[in-house]
């Protein structure tokens, strides 16, 4: 085995097979059919397939595929269980896509994202729902990118850790308009009302001038 350049903006190495020459000879018919460039070309897609193939039995590997489901739509629940185990699945299961065909029945192809192990036992459930016809996975080793990051929200807290929020600047814990009071409340939330607010309203009366409290009590007084 020796390096043998980049194939694709990848690095690749060369190697050397031995193949019978009956074997040789189908995998150049089976070239020229299939439009590869060459024999590397179609060799490396057939182990490719193979080893995604591996993994899915044997491994625990995070991948991506489809599992398409062809089954009789009149059959009784069998779309409400399907329904049931995508929802159950969330977190592998992506997407779904169903057709409608002829004869009452359907083809569903279901997207989904996991561990291989547990995305085959979600496909086996389906295929083994009352009513499909038939169901098939087929994965690949590659994942879906994130598309949009979930970001919980933060709480501020009120200061002492109560766990209530804080008010924001230039608002008042309470209700009504934030940071002012209404009329006549004082800033215990109470009505300025009984014998002290009385007073107050009378000590904020204006005052009189001296010559015109003279005049007053003068006029008070009875004529002789």
């Amino acid at each position: 085995m020796r390096n043998g350049g980049r194939s694709n903006g990848r690095p690749v190495s060369r190697i050397s097979m031995s193949l019978p020459e009956e074997l040789l000879s189908d995998l150049d018919r089976m070239v020229a059919a299939r439009g590869f460039q060459s024999r590397s070309q179609a060799v490396n897609d057939m182990l490719y397939g193979f080893l995604v193939e591996h993994k899915r039995q044997v491994g625990d590997d995070v991948m991506v595929g489809i599992v398409t489901l062809f089954y009789d739509n009149s059959a009784s629940d069998l779309q409400k269980q399907l329904a049931d185990l995508q929802f159950k699945h969330i977190d592998e299961v992506i997407s779904s896509l169903h057709v409608h065909l002829m004869h009452n029945q359907t083809m569903e192809v279901i997207l989904v994202q996991g561990p291989a192990r547990t995305l085959q036992g979600i496909a086996d459930k389906m295929t083994a729902c009352r009513g499909v016809i038939s169901g098939k996975m087929h994965l690949i080793a590659a994942l879906i990118p994130q598309l949009h990051p979930f970001i919980a929200p933060t709480t501020k807290q009120a200061p002492g850790g109560n766990g209530k929020k804080a008010a924001g600047p230039g608002r008042s814990p309470g209700r009504g308009i934030p940071g002012k009071r209404a009329p006549g409340q004082h800033a215990t939330g109470q009505s300025a009302t009984g014998p002290r607010a009385k007073s107050q309203s009378a000590s904020k009366a204006p005052r009189k001038a001296p010559g015109e409290r003279k005049h007053e009590r003068n006029r008070s007084v009875p004529n002789a």
